[in-house]
């Protein structure tokens, strides 16, 4: 092999490495989206299935609150807050809704702004 197709040769297997890299970075931000399809804070996957008290022990207290007339909770609410500043869309408070079924396990999460989840106007 001569030096020219020495060099073309080490430039396709740096251009090949450099496709696959971003390929792989790629894929990962597209799993890191899909986990956390409700924002970046809270892990949607791993919230799936797990009880208030483990919820809790990760996130922190819940902001809001709702149960039903027996006293368990099916409704919890975080105001979505990043490095201690409310998030807000087109000036409305940003929250990260879960909901649980009767056995006290998450079953459903979203994201909504006040005007569509109000739980206590203030």
């Amino acid at each position: 092999m001569n030096k020219k197709s020495k060099r073309k040769k080490k430039f396709l297997i740096v251009g090949i490495t450099i496709a696959v890299i971003i390929y792989i970075i790629y894929l990962l931000l597209l799993f890191f989206l899909w986990c956390h399809r409700n924002g970046t804070k809270y892990n949607d996957s791993w919230i799936m299935g797990k009880t208030v008290e483990q919820i809790e022990e990760k996130y922190g207290e819940f902001d809001y609150v709702d149960k039903d007339q027996d006293g368990n909770m099916y409704k919890a609410t975080y105001k979505v807050k990043i490095n201690g500043f409310r998030v807000t869309v087109d000036n409305e408070q940003l929250y990260y809704v879960i909901s649980f079924n009767k056995e006290g396990k998450a079953e459903e999460t979203s994201s909504m702004t006040q005007s569509k989840y109000d739980p206590y106007t203030n």
